[in-house]
């Protein structure tokens, strides 16, 4: 080791001396290197990658087995390896071969300068947080409230403004409860949501707030006025592996992955691209958006450069049911609804005719009726009956 001593030295030393010294120093440089890295403390936030939410930790790796002997060579590869695989249950970095391997157990192990990325479940971005959904689970221990909702992101948004909440559990369509927890268990027919960091999106990507950390490594000296537009520059750039606010109105794009402490800074790290969903009218006609996926079956066999065109095609075409958007900026016409999790990929679903009243879109299908009626009495016109189901709100998508 070489650099300024720090406290008192007498005799020759060739290296940092740390308190008093006489002589030459006992513990090997290597030594004091482990002892110092094995001391940090580890860092960790969720994130999310290939539509699942994975638990981020550095100076810690998973033990336990690996799913196979296969090695990757970048953090991409292996998430999108694992998330591929049901077997997988996260991924591990060791620095010294600086190889990825999947993981099948999730027992935890400390190593210096190691990390791991937990999979922790689908991710459903929901409140400026992210949260792991997991089939087949319920979170166990004591209700943060007694309070029963019937819908997911009323759910989601209570358990959110909540200090006590940490997860919420779902028993039915139409009943959900808040929970203290987060420790899950096996049960059939239930599903939960574990509440995760705050998560911002820009361009499908995520970006987890990490307060008092950054990235080492700077992809330029360019600096951004504001968080929307270095959000906007990293989603568009290939190599930007996220943003970090230096200060008052100026933040940087970083190129680096250690992550590395300053509490003057706060850091961004760019996820995979979110699982998401919305809808949106097009030539009076709906259409809903889910990403990352890919449709299945040809329509005309024609790609085309734009979303409008490829809008202005399924709209006209019959057999179009939806098209794809590849992760090079093409699309395709699609004659199934069928949609398979593919990264990089955005799936349209084409739906019914669209009407606009009261402010809100209204799908129509046709040949088909509701079950179960609000009221007893009857409306002329379909602009009469809606406008006493919705408050009136501005025109929106």
């Amino acid at each position: 080791s070489s650099g300024k001593s720090s406290g008192k030295s007498s005799g020759k030393s060739s290296g940092k001396s740390s308190g008093k010294s006489s002589g030459k120093s006992t513990r090997s440089t290597a030594t004091k290197k482990k002892s110092t890295a094995a001391k940090m403390a580890s860092v960790s936030y969720t994130m999310v990658y290939g539509g699942y939410s994975w638990g981020y930790k550095t100076n810690i790796i998973l033990s336990g087995g690996y799913v196979s002997k296969t090695t990757y060579a970048t953090k991409a590869k292996a998430l999108t390896a694992c998330y591929k695989n049901a077997k997988c249950l996260g991924v591990s970095y060791t620095p010294a071969d600086k190889k990825f391997r999947l993981n099948k157990a999730t027992k935890e192990k400390a190593h210096p300068s190691g990390k791991h990325w937990l999979k922790k479940g689908t991710s459903y971005t929901y409140g400026g947080r992210v949260w792991s959904q997991k089939s087949g689970y319920q979170v166990t221990g004591a209700k943060a409230a007694t309070t029963k909702y019937t819908d997911v992101d009323s759910a989601l948004a209570a358990c959110a403004a909540s200090d006590d909440c940490n997860a919420v559990n779902k028993v039915s369509t139409s009943e959900l409860y808040l929970m203290k927890k987060s420790t899950v268990e096996v049960k059939k027919g239930r599903s939960c949501y574990i509440q995760g960091d705050k998560v911002g999106q820009y361009g499908g990507y995520s970006y987890t707030s990490l307060s008092g950390y950054y990235y080492g490594g700077w992809l330029s000296s360019t600096q951004y006025k504001t968080y929307t537009l270095a959000l906007k520059a990293c989603s568009s750039n290939t190599k930007c592996t996220g943003v970090t606010k230096i200060g008052t109105g100026k933040f940087k794009l970083n190129s680096g992955s250690t992550v590395s402490a300053n509490s003057k800074y706060t850091l961004y790290p760019r996820g995979g691209l979110s699982d998401s969903k919305y809808y949106f009218s097009y030539a009076n006609t709906v259409f809903s958006a889910h990403a990352p996926y890919a449709m299945s079956g040809k329509v005309d066999g024609k790609t085309y450069t734009t979303r409008t065109a490829a809008l202005d095609a399924c709209v006209q075409a019959t057999k179009c049911l939806g098209f794809t958007q590849s992760s090079n900026k093409k699309f395709t016409l699609n004659s199934s609804k069928t949609k398979t999790k593919t990264a990089g990929n955005v799936a349209y679903v084409k739906h019914g005719r669209a009407m606009v009243s009261n402010g809100y879109m209204w799908q129509e299908f046709s040949g088909t009726a509701l079950k179960g009626t609000a009221t007893t009495t009857t409306y002329k016109t379909f602009a009469l009956a809606a406008k006493l189901v919705l408050p009136t709100l501005p025109v929106r998508e």
